[in-house]
Order: C-alpha cells, then sequence, then structure tokens
C-alpha cells in the first residue's frame, strides 16, 4: 500500500509540474506493482497509459517508459499465459533496445526469463535451460542476487 500511495503521489506531483519523463515512470513503476500483486488487468492498464503518455510526448529513449512498459506487458500477458502476445512485446524490446544498451543488463535478465518461461511452457526444454542459464549469468556478473530469478527456478 505504501509502494502504491508513493507511486500514485510522484505521478500527481509530475503531473502538476510537467515533468513528462517522472510521469512516464510512475505510471510504469504503478504497472509494476500491479503486476507483483497480481492485479494483471490494472497492471496492463498503467502499462499502456505509461506507453501512451510517452509516446505522446516523444519521449521513446531506451531507459525511458517505453521499452520498460512493454517489458511489463509482455511480463503481463506471459502470467495470462498468452505467450503470442508475450512473444511481441518482448521482440518489442529486443528492437528498441538493439540501437541503445542503456541499463540493458536489467532488461535482458527479465526478457531471457519470460523468454525461458514461453519455451518452457512449449516444451522446449533445453532452450528454456539456456535461457535461464543466461539469465542466470548476467545476473551474477552484475552481482544482482535478487534477481535469482525465483519464478523460472519453481518451474524447472
Amino acid at each position: 500500500n505504501e509502494a502504491i500511495s508513493t507511486a500514485q503521489r510522484n505521478l500527481q506531483l509530475s503531473r502538476d509540474y510537467g515533468f513528462t519523463y517522472f510521469v512516464c515512470v510512475s505510471l510504469n513503476t504503478l504497472g509494476w506493482i500491479c503486476h507483483d500483486l497480481s492485479s494483471i488487468e490494472l497492471a496492463m492498464k498503467y502499462n499502456n497509459d505509461a506507453i501512451e503518455f510517452a509516446r505522446a510526448h516523444r519521449d521513446s529513449r531506451p531507459g525511458g517508459a517505453v521499452p520498460s512498459s512493454l517489458l511489463n506487458l509482455a511480463m503481463d500477458y506471459l502470467y495470462k499465459n498468452d505467450y503470442e502476445n508475450a512473444e511481441k512485446y518482448f521482440k518489442e524490446v529486443i528492437n528498441a533496445y538493439d540501437q541503445h544498451r542503456v541499463g540493458w543488463w536489467r532488461i535482458q535478465t527479465r526478457l531471457l526469463l519470460g523468454r525461458g518461461e514461453i519455451s518452457f511452457a512449449k516444451g522446449d526444454y533445453t532452450q528454456a535451460l539456456k535461457f535461464a542459464e543466461d539469465s542466470l549469468a548476467i545476473s551474477r556478473k552484475a552481482d544482482a542476487k535478487k534477481i535469482h530469478h525465483k519464478r523460472f527456478e519453481a518451474k524447472i
């Protein structure tokens, strides 16, 4: 509740003062929080709002809300077992980040994890394991122990 309240307050302040980048970040953060709370439809709404707002204000930089919210949407679709739409959004994120690598390791670990889950669901265990190993290698290299993938490891 505190995280939601803080993000909503930040969203309102950002709107009031015209900080468009932080409007996008706040919407993106609310989408992420709602996903973690399994409120997927609300998460998708916040992520779509972030993308729409960012594009309307021409904020499509790699570290901006568009790639992050696309990735969040992919994870939302993955949560719903809609692998086709999840993969579609994963590919959009890859295309956005092919040109710029700002914060790539954080994005890449989630991409690999999500694509591993899709491979696992489709019965391609070899590919799923490869995605998982690659994601874990990046996390270890970045010393990001929190990112060591509970969700995926539980499925293996």
